[in-house]
């Protein structure tokens, strides 16, 4: 299955900047469109991925690029369902070990007749493979499970969602003015 778009890579030195990567290559933007989408900065150590590297980060980044996107289940996952290249998947190696990553379809292993399936990591334009168990384990070790699949949405949808984001950014800037009073 050839990529139809250019893979972003991840550029900080301590590779927690894997968000970034992904939504580059799912949205097929620049690295820098995606790390100002992100807010992205090159926190120390493991403060990364709860701050900046959230589902619900990557959601309003979505928005700022004017995409949005269909939730993917482990089923739709391993069934080939999610489209690839288009598809972030954040798996898990340990409670606190996360990392965003691009679905990139799946392929038959030849001796087995068993589906493989193909990831992006960011770190080179290589593509991973891992069986079925080995997908889901780094699916499901730890929480939350969050795969999604990203489109170019409507004008309207846009607006909505950001009409949201500024909701929630004005009650959060409001709660904190009116608790340090």
């Amino acid at each position: 299955m050839q990529n139809p778009r250019q893979i972003v890579l991840m550029q900080c030195d301590g590779k927690r900047d894997c968000a970034v990567a992904a939504i580059g290559t799912a949205c097929n933007v620049s690295y820098d469109q995606a790390a100002k989408a992100l807010n992205h900065i090159d926190l120390p150590g493991p403060l990364e991925s709860p701050i900046l590297s959230n589902p619900w980060n990557l959601y309003r980044a979505l928005v700022r690029l004017g995409f949005w996107k269909k939730n993917i289940t482990l089923k739709m996952l391993l069934t080939g369902e999610a489209k690839a290249y288009d598809t972030i998947v954040l798996v898990k190696e340990s409670l606190l070990a996360q990392h965003w990553v691009v679905y990139a379809g799946t392929q038959i292993n030849v001796k087995t007749g068993k589906l493989r399936y193909r990831f992006l990591w960011g770190d080179s334009d290589d593509i991973r493979i891992k069986s079925e168990e080995e997908t889901i384990l780094l699916f499901l070790t730890a929480w939350p499970n969050c795969a999604f699949q990203v489109y170019r949405a409507n004008v309207f949808k846009i607006w909505v969602e950001k009409m949201q984001l500024f909701a929630e950014d004005l009650i959060d800037k409001l709660k904190s003015w009116f608790c340090g009073l």
